[in-house]
C-alpha cells in the first residue's frame, strides 16, 4: 500500500528539533473513536507534517473486480476523508513530531532543525490487541506526540551493518487553559521496532528519499 500525503487539514510541524508544539489541536472523542475502529493505522511524518491516519476500508472483491464499498452515515462521519485512493475513507489526525537519529558512538546527530526534509511512515495493517491497548489510554483532550528515532543501534547491529528505527507514541494530559505550556506526558508506548539495511525499507528516512 502507497503512503499518500497528509490531507488538507493536517498543520505543519512549525518548529525545530523535537520540541512540542504551542498550537496543536487536542484529540477529540470522534478521533479515538476513528483510531479504534479502524481497519488500518499510518503514522508519517511528510513535508513538515505529522499525521495520525485513520483507515476504513469496506472494500470487498468478488470475480477478481473491486466492488464499490457501502459506509454507514457513522462512519462518514468518523472518517469524511475520501481524497487517497485505494485507501477507502480516512481520518487525519494532527500530532506533534519528535524525530532524531544517532551516530555510532551513540550520540544524538541529527533532528528535525539540522535535517527538515527528514520523513518517516509505518503502517499498522491489521490493528489488534497492542493498538487498542494505546487506543483505550487516550482520552479527549490529550496530546500525541509522534517520536522517531533512527540507528538506535546496538554492537551486533553495527557489525552485521543493520539499522534500528523506532517509533514510540507519547502522550501529554493535563491543564490545557495555557496553549504555551508544555503539558505533563501521562503515558508512552513504543509502536514498533524495524530492522534492515539502510534501503527504502527503514522507517526513518534523513534525508528525505
Amino acid at each position: 500500500m502507497g503512503i499518500s500525503p497528509p490531507g488538507p487539514g493536517a498543520e505543519p510541524f512549525p518548529r525545530k528539533g523535537h520540541t512540542v508544539s504551542d498550537h496543536q489541536p487536542a484529540l477529540t472523542t470522534e478521533d479515538i473513536r476513528a483510531l479504534k475502529t479502524a481497519d488500518r493505522i499510518v503514522f508519517q511524518y511528510w513535508k513538515g507534517r505529522s499525521i495520525l491516519r485513520a483507515i476504513r476500508d469496506r472494500s470487498d472483491y468478488a470475480d477478481g473486480e473491486r466492488q464499490a464499498p457501502v459506509y454507514t452515515a457513522a462512519e462518514q462521519r468518523l472518517f469524511p476523508d475520501t481524497s487517497h485512493p485505494g485507501d477507502g475513507r480516512c481520518r487525519d489526525i494532527t500530532t506533534d513530531v519528535s524525530m532524531y537519529g544517532y551516530t555510532p558512538d551513540g550520540f544524538q546527530s541529527w533532528n528535525l532543525h539540522s535535517n527538515p526534509e527528514a520523513l518517516a511512515s509505518y503502517v499498522i495493517l491489521s490493528p489488534g490487541s497492542g493498538w487498542l491497548t494505546v487506543v483505550n489510554f487516550l482520552r479527549a483532550g490529550d496530546r500525541v506526540t509522534l517520536e522517531w528515532i533512527a540507528d538506535n543501534n546496538n554492537d551486533y547491529l553495527r557489525d552485521a551493518g543493520l539499522h534500528q528505527d523506532e517509533l514510540r507514541l507519547s502522550v501529554a494530559r493535563g491543564d490545557t487553559s495555557d496553549p504555551k505550556k508544555h503539558k505533563p506526558v501521562a503515558g508512552k508506548f513504543l509502536i514498533d521496532k524495524r530492522v534492515c539495511p539502510d534501503n527504502s525499507a527503514r522507517m526513518i528516512h534523513r534525508y528525505g528519499r
